[in-house]
């Protein structure tokens, strides 16, 4: 099998993406200022002023503060805010937002949103807006793909039958470094981060995000929560976290108290509360513990595990499920790496609205092949921030094919 070709190679894993045709929305902190709607026809009462409103459908990019909507004078009714507010120049484009209980007529629409700020200002025309990744581990696709859970993923989502790990990376700490950054940068160990075992000045996906403003967390099951996870035990392996393998994440030498590790580390118990609430991040990195992941368990127990955990993101019929959140969605789940020695292919699903219903890439390796690298260019389009190469990620091939709109 030929696999020196331009896109290199990657181990499996299992994405979700979730997208949206607005900008980014929860975490935006932009204000801006719609002028006042005309006042209501009648005096009676006061007119409240109308909220700020969120992001609208085919918003531009940038983003002023959504304008305000006009107060209103009299009777009972609700009046509506200001119109959508115009792009700005740092936050999101914002809809106007609906008047409070006043009187009166509606409020005229409010002027465009002037210049603000936003955490997420740097995703700009994707219509996706949050990714999630699940990493699985150390099994190629032929012994997966008939899980029942998995199976059920296959047939409402799209997956790639040629996805590999790069070639020949093994085991799987280098893996989940080159998911991270396009390469793992000769550090070739399953060894907990320290001062001999980290990455240092390089760019990477993450901090790409923090540059650009764009949220992101790892959530890792069974670490402790308030702490930077650089140390392994209690079934959290650290080889399959990146982020602490970077110094700008973890410091140099990596510690424990790294405000910035911290910031962007949570114990997974806390994502099903923070999906049903919508204060996930835009980029969220799933980690099962090494009895969930395939690792150490059972294929069969990570299954169930995914349908315990991982279906509350696309499942409407889930009492954690989030539907605004999954309508700008994107979910993908992979591999690190091939059974033992194997490069695979591994498996790579992505369920998302925006991904081909039961949708399945055949091509074979003479054609192209997906790798590590696919992944990571297709995040970095997503959060508009390809324009940073990422080693061998600039040379790969994106995963726009499994997709109906994409970014």
């Amino acid at each position: 099998m030929n696999r020196n070709l331009a896109w290199g190679t990657g181990a499996a894993f299992l994405l979700l993406a979730t997208a949206a045709a607005v900008q980014c929305g929860g975490d935006d902190s932009a204000s801006g200022g719609g002028s006042a709607g005309a006042t209501g026809s009648t005096s009676s009462g006061a007119g409240g002023n109308a909220g700020a409103g969120t992001s609208g459908p085919g918003a531009t990019t940038g983003s002023g503060g959504a304008g305000n909507g006009g107060t209103s004078g009299g009777s009972s009714t609700s009046a509506t805010g200001g119109g959508a507010g115009a792009s700005g120049t740092g936050g999101r484009a914002g809809n106007g937002g609906s008047g409070g209980q006043a009187t009166g007529g509606a409020g005229a629409g409010g002027g465009s949103g002037g210049s603000g700020s936003s955490r997420d200002g740097g995703m700009t025309g994707s219509q996706i807006q949050y990714v999630f990744i699940v990493l699985e581990e150390n099994h190629d696709w032929a012994a997966t793909k008939t899980l029942p859970y998995i199976s059920r993923l296959l047939q409402i989502g799209a997956h790639s039958e040629q996805y590999y790990n790069p070639l020949l990376l093994h085991p799987s700490e280098p893996n989940y470094k080159w998911l991270e950054a396009g390469s793992n940068y000769g550090l070739t160990t399953d060894n907990d981060p320290s001062a001999s075992n980290l990455i240092t000045n390089r760019a990477h996906l993450s901090k790409l995000l923090d540059m650009a403003g764009i949220s992101w967390m790892s959530y890792q099951e069974s670490i402790a929560a308030n702490t930077c996870p650089i140390t392994s035990g209690n079934n959290y392996a650290a080889k399959h976290n990146p982020f602490v393998f970077f110094d700008d994440v973890s410091g140099n030498p990596p510690s424990s108290t790294s405000q910035h590790c911290r910031d962007h580390h949570k114990p997974f118990t806390q994502f099903l509360p923070d999906l049903m609430a919508g204060n996930v991040a835009h980029y969220n990195f799933i980690t099962p513990n090494l009895q969930n992941d395939m690792h150490d368990g059972t294929p069969t127990q990570a299954d169930n595990w995914l349908s315990a955990n991982i279906d509350a993101i696309w499942n409407p019929a889930n009492p954690n499920h989030n539907a605004a959140i999954y309508a700008r969605s994107a979910l993908f789940i992979t591999w690190d790496e091939g059974t033992g020695v194997s490069d695979g292919p591994i498996g790579l699903i992505v369920v998302s609205p925006f991904a081909k219903v039961g949708f399945v890439d055949t091509n074979t390796p003479t054609a192209y092949y997906y790798t590590h690298s696919s992944t990571l260019l297709t995040f970095q389009k997503i959060f508009g921030v390809a324009s940073t190469p990422l080693a061998d990620a600039a040379n790969a091939r994106d995963l726009s094919a499994l997709f109906t709109m994409f970014p």
